[in-house]
Parts: C-alpha cells; structure tokens; sequence
C-alpha cells in the first residue's frame, strides 16, 4: 500500500526544514558567515608584471610562473572582495631569499601602504595591517623584492574572510 498525497508532501515539507538552513531557525547572517571562513586567493605567477617593459622574462619554462631574465621586481594586481579581511600572504617560487608584501595604494595618489610586511618567499607571513579590504579609496597589489636571474614566481596564496 502506498503513501498518500498528503503524507508525501508532509515529508517533502520536513526535508525542506531539515535541508534549509534558513528554514531550520539559522538567520541569513549565520548561514553565509559560515560558508565564507577561509577563503583564498590564488596569483599565479603568470599574473605578476615588471615595472619596466624593458626588462626580460621567460613565462615559458613552467606555464603560469614567471622567471626573471635578469635582476626584477614584479608587481601583481589584487581583486580581493571589498570588506573582506586578509588572514594571510604566502607567496611559493624557486627562491627562499626573496620577498613578496601586499600593499594597496590610495586613490588620492599619496603613500602606499604595506598590509604584509616584506615576508621570504615559502613563509607564510599572518600579521595584516589595515587588514580589511576598502575598494572604495584603494587598490590592491602584491609587490616583490628584487629577483635575480633564473628566480622564479610560482603563485602567492592570499587567505581571507568575509
């Protein structure tokens, strides 16, 4: 024997409440809150520029790195969400004596600032200064030390919350 039309609905009901976060008493604030812990940024070294066209690369030995042809500082654009706050800077590449900080740059023109100190590459660096991303009056971009000849820039990971 069979179920009825309203016993399958009523059960069709429970898993609603049982299945929706919101439905279950959790407050919209809560059920995003909670998908949101630990996000991550991923910049390839690919995405990383010199300031200078002039200067040489080879974005050909490993694809999506950078390798500097001769002694460079990269720069690397940043779109983290606005009011997100960055946890964290870890950049990855052949190099351990060299650095890579996240700094933003005011709209008005004046004085970058630093959020990550100038930390080496392959330590992650979790003291953030002016940690929450403002959109609105700056942007964003991660910034070397000067790399020398055959270093290469794998990816730097940017954790953060929103």
């Amino acid at each position: 024997m069979g179920k009825d039309e309203a016993e399958i609905d009523a059960m069709k009901v429970k898993d609603l409440f049982e299945t929706t976060p919101l439905l279950t008493g959790r407050t919209e604030i809560d059920t995003v809150s909670k998908l949101n812990v630990g996000l991550i940024l991923s910049v390839p070294g690919s995405s990383f520029l010199t300031q200078t066209d002039a200067l040489t690369v080879d974005r050909s030995n490993n694809p999506g790195t950078i390798e500097a042809g001769e002694t460079i500082t990269f720069f690397a654009p940043v779109n983290l969400p606005h009011g997100a706050t960055v946890t964290s800077v870890k950049g990855y590449g052949s190099i351990a004596d060299e650095t890579v900080s996240l700094i933003r740059v005011p709209t008005t023109g004046s004085t970058n600032d630093t959020l990550s100190a100038a930390t080496n590459f392959g330590t992650e660096q979790t003291t953030i200064t002016n940690a929450t991303i403002d959109n609105l009056n700056f942007c964003y971009t991660l910034f070397t030390s000067s790399l020398d000849v055959g270093d290469d820039i794998f990816f730097v990971v940017i954790q953060y919350t929103v």
